[in-house]
This record gives C-alpha cells, structure tokens and sequence, in this order.
C-alpha cells in the first residue's frame, strides 16, 4: 500500500494532453480527443444534430464533412449515451456547441484537466 499511494498521487496531477491538429480542409466537424491516462477508461459518443456520427476514445479522432450550415455538436460520455445509465468510472457528461460551419472546418479539443474536469472547447 505504502507503493500505491506515490503512484496515486503522480497520476492525480496529471492531465491530458493535446493531439496534433489533423489537417484538414473544406466543411467539416471534428472532435480530437486528448491522449493521456486521466480518463482514457471512457470513450465519448460524439453527435452532429442528435444523430451519434462517432465515439471517441483518448487519442482518437471523429470527423464529418458536412454542407455549410448551422449544426449542434454535442459529446456524451459513452456508456451513459448508449444505455442511460452512469459507468463506475465515467460520470453523466454530456457537452453541446451550437455552430455555423462554411466553407472553412470547424475543430473542437475534448480533454480532460487535472482536477477531473471534461473540455470540449471550440479550437478553430
């Protein structure tokens, strides 16, 4: 036990990190996860206009080209998007952006800080 508590205590600091930006071009949505091992026991459905077009696991990418327009984009913690029911060890997260894509991508970063919080923020 005496072993486990350092460890505990370096894995609590941690949060993850930021994936390189794919490129990409014309209309299109894209959810980049974060790599790192704070939360990388949940994957996260992403949704374009409430229709699930992915999940997203810690490092992993969900994109869709879409026509310009206005859409919402919403992540939800997997397991509780698929059954309605909350995971041990992934909480009742769901997140939505509304926004107007043109002819230029639109890019969101999901990650997760030190403290347990889930990020989904518009990056471009």
């Amino acid at each position: 036990m005496k072993h486990f508590l350092p460890l505990l205590a370096v894995l609590a600091g941690c949060s993850t990190v930021p994936q390189p930006i794919t490129r990409v071009d014309g209309p299109t949505i894209m959810v980049i996860r974060d790599t790192g091992f704070l939360g990388s026991g949940c994957d996260y459905a992403v949704f374009l206009n409430d229709a699930r077009i992915g999940k997203v696991a810690a490092g992993g990418t969900v994109s869709v080209v879409v026509k310009p327009g206005e859409y919402s984009v919403r992540i939800g913690s997997g397991i509780y998007e698929e059954t309605g029911k909350m995971g041990a060890l992934c909480g009742n997260i769901t997140m939505t952006h509304f926004v107007k894509v043109d002819k230029n991508p639109v890019i969101f970063r999901m990650g997760i800080t030190s403290t347990g919080q889930v990020i989904f923020d518009r990056i471009r």
